[in-house]
C-alpha cells in the first residue's frame, strides 16, 4: 500500500506541477516522474519478497525492466539540465528504453518452469538481447540518416516502437490466459495490466510530443505505475482464482511464446532492412539459428529423458524383481520408483487401486480364478498406461499401485478413469459386485519433491493414496477418490 499511496500522490503532484506550468515546471515535473516510476520499482520489489519459487524470479525481472525507464526518465531529465550534452543524453534515454524490452520480452517468452536447460534460457536471452539491439539499431538508423530527426523518421520511430508495446502487452495476456498457478496468474495480470496502459500513453505522449504537446501530456505516462503498484499490493481478485486454464492450453501457450519473440525479432527485421539491409539481413538469419537451436536443444533433451526413463524402469525391475504372479514391479520397486522420481525434482501422482469385492471373489470362485484375476487385472492396468516412465506394480494382495511423474492434476484424472474402464472392459463375471463384474477403487494422491525428504514423502504419499482410496470404498467403490490437502504443501497424515 506504501508504494502505490506515493506513486498516486506524486502523479497527482505532477499534474498540478504541469497544470500550473512555470519556469520550472518542467523540471519539477519530470523529478515528480522519476518518483513515480520508482515507487513502480518498489513495488515490484516487495511483492518479489513476498513470493516463493520461480515467482520471484519474475517480479525481480519486471522490477529490472522498470528500473531501465527510471534510467530512462532520468536521462530525459539530465538533457534538460546539461542542453550541451542533449545529444548524448537523448541516445542514451533511447538506449535504455530499448534495453527495457529485455527483461519484458524474457519474461514473457521463457517457461521458468525451473527444468530449462541453462543454454535454452541463454537463447531465450539472447533472442530478447538481439530483439532490443535492433530496435536500438533501427533508432539510429532512422535519426542518423540524411535527414535526422525530420517529421517523417520520428514518426517511423514511433510506429514501431508501438508495435513493440502493444505486443508486449498482447503476449503478457496471453501468458495470462494460459498461467496455471494462482501466483503466476497474479503476476501476468498485473504485468500485461501494466503494459496495456503503458503502450497506450507511450503512444498518446509520443504524438503529443510531436505536436507541441499539451499541458497534461507528461502526466500520462505516470498512470501505468501507478496501476502496477496497486496491482502488486492487492491480492489476485476472486474472478482470477476461480480461472484456472485447461492442461492443454498451458502448454500450446507455453509452447508458443518462444516462437512470437522469433517472429517479432524476424518482422523487425525485415523492416529495418528496408533501411538497413546489411543490419536487417544478420538479425534475421541469427534469429533463425538461434531458434533452430532452440528447438534442437530442447528436443534432444526430451530424448534423453525418455531414453533414461526407459532405462530407470529397466534397471529398476532387473535389480529389484518383479512379482511373480503378476509379472509387474513389486512393492520395493514401486518404492524404489517414487523415491527416484521426488529426487529429481518433479511432481510424483500415486494412484492406490484395489479390486471391490475381491474377498467374495476368492469365496464363490476359489484361489485359482482369483490369482488369474490378478493377472488380469495386472496386464489391464499395465495396458492402459501412455508412457514408458509411468509405472504399475502389485502393493500386496489384491491392491496395485500406479505412478505417474511429472504429471498434472487432471492428467492424473484421465488416467485414473483409462483405468477403471480397462478393468471393466474385461468383465470378468463377479455375482456380488452390484455391476455384475469386477471393477476397481481407486484413490490418487499428488506429492511434489519439496514436501519433505524422499523416505518420508514416500511414506506420506502412500498414507494420503490410501486414505483416498478408503474413501472411494465408503462412498461406493469403482470411482476415484483424491487426498484431501494442497500437494505443494507438507503431506497430510491420517489415522489408520
Amino acid at each position: 500500500m506504501r508504494y502505490a499511496g506515493i506513486a498516486l500522490v506524486l502523479t497527482l503532484l505532477h499534474l498540478l506541477v504541469a497544470a500550473r506550468g512555470g519556469t520550472h515546471a518542467d523540471i519539477i515535473g519530470q523529478l515528480l516522474r522519476i518518483g513515480v516510476f520508482a515507487s513502480g520499482v518498489c513495488a515490484a520489489l516487495q511483492r518479489q519478497r513476498r513470493t516463493r519459487g520461480m515467482g520471484r524470479v519474475l517480479w525481480a525481472l519486471l522490477a529490472l525492466a522498470l528500473l531501465m525507464q527510471v534510467l530512462w526518465a532520468a536521462s530525459m531529465l539530465a538533457s534538460v539540465l546539461w542542453p550541451a550534452h542533449g545529444l548524448a543524453l537523448a541516445i542514451a534515454a533511447s538506449v535504455l528504453s530499448a534495453l527495457y524490452t529485455i527483461p519484458c520480452m524474457y519474461l514473457i517468452t521463457s517457461a521458468f518452469t525451473g527444468r530449462e536447460p541453462r543454454l535454452v534460457k541463454a537463447l531465450d536471452t539472447g533472442m530478447s538481447v538481439l530483439l532490443a539491439a535492433l530496435l536500438i539499431l533501427l533508432i539510429s538508423t532512422v535519426m542518423g540518416g540524411d535527414t535526422p530527426g525530420d517529421v517523417a523518421s520520428v514518426r517511423l520511430a514511433i510506429w514501431h516502437a508501438d508495435v513493440i508495446d502493444f505486443s508486449l502487452a498482447v503476449l503478457a495476456t496471453v501468458r495470462l490466459v494460459g498461467a496455471r498457478g494462482l501466483g503466476r496468474r497474479h503476476f501476468y495480470l498485473a504485468t500485461s495490466a501494466f503494459l496495456w496502459v503503458n503502450a497506450i500513453a507511450a503512444a498518446i505522449y509520443n504524438r503529443l510530443d510531436m505536436a507541441g504537446q499539451t499541458w497534461w501530456g507528461p502526466v500520462l505516462l505516470d498512470v501505468a505505475f501507478v496501476l502496477l503498484a496497486v496491482l502488486a499490493w492487492r491480492p489476485p481478485p476472486a474472478w482470477l482464482r476461480r480461472y484456472v486454464p485447461s492442461v492443454q492450453a498451458a502448454r500450446l501457450i507455453a509452447a508458443f511464446a518462444p516462437v512470437a519473440i522469433s517472429l517479432g525479432v524476424l518482422i523487425l527485421g525485415i523492416s529495418l532492412s528496408r533501411l538497413n539491409f546489411i543490419g536487417g539481413a544478420s538479425a534475421v538469419l541469427l534469429a533463425a539459428v538461434l531458434y533452430g537451436l532452440r528447438v534442437a536443444v530442447i528436443q534432444t533433451q526430451h530424448e534423453d529423458k525418455q531414453q533414461l526413463a526407459d532405462l530407470s524402469n529397466r534397471q529398476l525391475l532387473r535389480q529389484l524383481g518383479v512379482d511373480p504372479l503378476t509379472a509387474i514391479a513389486n512393492r520395493g520397486a514401486l518404492d524404489a520408483r517414487m523415491r527416484q522420481i521426488l529426487a529429481s525434482g518433479v511432481s510424483c501422482s500415486l494412484m492406490m487401486i484395489d479390486i471391490d469385492y475381491f474377498k467374495q471373489f476368492n469365496d464363490n470362485h476359489g484361489h485359482v480364478l482369483g490369482d488369474r484375476c490378478l493377472v488380469q487385472v495386472a496386464a489391464a492396468l499395465k495396458g492402459a498406461l501412455q508412457r514408458s516412465s509411468d509405472l504399475v506394480a502389485r502393493y500386496g494382495g489384491e491392491e496395485f499401485a500406479v505412478v505417474l511423474p511429472d504429471a498434472s492434476a487432471q492428467e492424473t484424472e484421465q488416467m485414473g478413469q483409462r483405468l477403471l474402464t480397462a478393468v471393466q472392459g474385461l468383465h470378468i463375471a463377479h455375482p456380488s459386485s452390484p455391476l455384475g463384474y469386477v471393477t476397481v477403487s481407486i484413490g490418487v494422491a499428488i506429492g511434489r519433491h519439496d514436501w519433505l525428504d524422499e523416505g518420508d514423502a514416500v511414506t506420506a504419499l502412500l498414507q494420503a493414496a490410501d486414505h483416498a482410496l478408503y474413501q472411494a470404498k465408503a462412498d461406493g467403490r469403482n470411482r476415484i477418490r483424491h487426498a484431501d490437502g494442497d500437494a505443494g504443501q507438507r503431506a497430510p497424515t491420517f489415522d489408520s
